[in-house]
């Protein structure tokens, strides 16, 4: 089993499928249409809406962390680790594939799963980000642990 979302070096347009209409029994020739398939429409729908998704997270992620350093609040630590969890969720599902190998060798086969690293643009972003929110980042770190030490100190 292989699973390989687009290229990003591919255009994102499906493939046309040319079809050939059969000459009608009355003689007429009809001419070539082109149509798309479904699991095209599908893949172009699924990235379409990933992308959506992931500058909306990104957007979240920003304005929580803006939020967060302008009051660091429990509640917007909560609002900006959870964007930061939803992001990184959705980086999983669209950066790496699984590729199923068999190997037969010995009378047996074998099943060798590889996880490979797919669209190095949505890795890209992901470590822009991390540069960016490094400094919020690192006062969440801090905050959190002083809400621990705390907790640590009232038991």
């Amino acid at each position: 089993m292989e699973i390989f979302p687009t290229d990003p070096n591919v255009s994102k347009e499906p493939e046309k499928v040319l079809k050939r209409e059969k000459v009608k029994r009355s003689g007429k020739r009809s001419t070539k249409k082109e149509a798309t398939g479904f699991f095209e429409v599908l893949s172009e729908k699924e990235c379409e809406l990933l992308e959506e998704r992931l500058q909306e997270t990104l957007s979240e992620i920003l304005d929580s962390g803006n939020a967060f350093v302008r009051s660091p609040t429990e509640r917007n630590l909560k609002r900006y680790k959870e964007a930061i969890k939803r992001f990184l969720m959705l980086l999983e599902k669209r950066l790496y594939r699984i590729k199923d190998s068999y190997d037969v060798r010995q009378k047996r086969v074998r099943l060798n799963q590889i996880a490979e690293v797919v669209d190095e643009r949505l890795k890209e972003i992901a470590e822009k980000l991390m540069e960016n929110e490094r400094s919020t980042l690192n006062f969440a770190a801090r905050v959190d642990e002083i809400n621990g030490l705390l907790l640590d100190l009232y038991r």
